[in-house]
This record gives C-alpha cells, structure tokens and sequence, in this order.
C-alpha cells in the first residue's frame, strides 16, 4: 500500500506542478483554436487579427471588456491574454478600479511580487493633472504577480488623452519561453 501511494505521488506531483494560468475559465498556453471556441462560448466576438494578435469583444461581470489572444508563430500556441476590462475618463475612477483589481488578485493570488507606483517630475498625485501625467507616461503603475505556471502584470495606459485603460497580461511561462524559440528560429532563418 505504501509503495501505491508513493507511486501515485510521483504521478500526481508533476502535473500539480505545472500548473495552468487562466483568465475566466480560459487556459492560457492552449491552441488558439481551442482558446478561440472558449471565447466564442463566453460571448466574445472576434473583431481585428493582425499577424499573432487578435481582438475580441464582449462582456465581463455585464460590463464591456476587451481581449487580446497573442499566439506564437508556428505552433499557434496563446501565450498571453491581455484583458482590458475597463477604461475610465478620469484619475479619481481609474485609481479606485487599480485598487479594485489589485484587490482581488491579491486575495487570490498573495501579496504582488513587484509594485510599482508612482509620478515623475513635475508631476504628483493630487495635482489636477493625473491624466496628463498618464498620457504622458510620467506616471509609472505595473503590479505583478509571480503564480504556478506564469505571471499576471496589472498597469494602465492611455491611447486617447484623458482615457485610461486597465489592463491585465495573463502570460504562461512554458509557452513563452516556445514563442522567443520560435521567434529566434525566424530571424536567424530571415538573416
């Protein structure tokens, strides 16, 4: 009996090990044909596909959301999932939505590895001009979380002066490291 459970640990072990990142119930490192047939079931719809990148839309929590699938060159793997479930207009919405989601990824996945918070001169919170700041990239905000199998990154950016974007980067670690091997295996073909 004892020789059972040694066997089935050895068995067990290395698939808890490497473990799985995923976002709403969407693993990332799978297919893109299979991450794409669980968005269309989710209610998103496939909207722009340039090169490995490709943008959906559709709701979260009954709320508009956007997604981004980047997959590798060859294999068609989605290394990443880039989620921008909100955008706000301005700094006193984009901040409380920041605390928001570094709230609850905090109680799911620990304390953040690396945070980073803050404004470069001339710029600081408080003074009226958090958006330009953003816009501006005079305003540093990225938390990330280290977790089995990957990383999540939580930042905000700004495309449009005085609209702020959430995002968060679900990227799986094993087929990260397949996509830079790909990648390199082009260029050194290329030049």
């Amino acid at each position: 009996m004892k020789n059972i459970f040694i066997i089935f640990s050895f068995l067990i072990l290395p698939l808890l090990s490497n473990a799985q990142v995923e976002f709403n119930g969407i693993r990332v490192g799978e297919s893109l044909e299979i991450t794409k047939k669980n968005l269309v079931e989710k209610g998103f719809t496939q909207k722009l596909t340039q090169g490995n990148l490709i943008s959906w839309e559709g709701q979260i929590n009954a709320r508009p959301c956007k997604i981004y699938t980047v997959s590798t060159p060859k294999s068609k793997l989605v290394w990443k999932l880039l989620v921008i479930p909100e955008t706000h207009t301005s700094w006193s919405s984009t901040k409380a939505a920041v605390n928001k989601y570094v709230e609850i990824l905090s109680k799911k996945y620990g304390a953040p590895s690396n945070q980073y918070f803050y404004f470069k001169t001339p710029y600081e919170e408080g003074d009226g001009h958090e958006m330009l700041a953003l816009k501006t990239d005079n305003l540093v905000c990225m938390y990330s979380w280290d977790i089995p199998g990957g990383s999540i990154l939580l930042d905000i950016s700004s495309v449009v002066y005085q609209e702020a974007q959430i995002h968060i980067s679900y990227e799986d670690a094993e087929v990260t490291k397949i996509n830079l091997e790909e990648k390199s295996k082009i260029d050194q073909n290329t030049f």
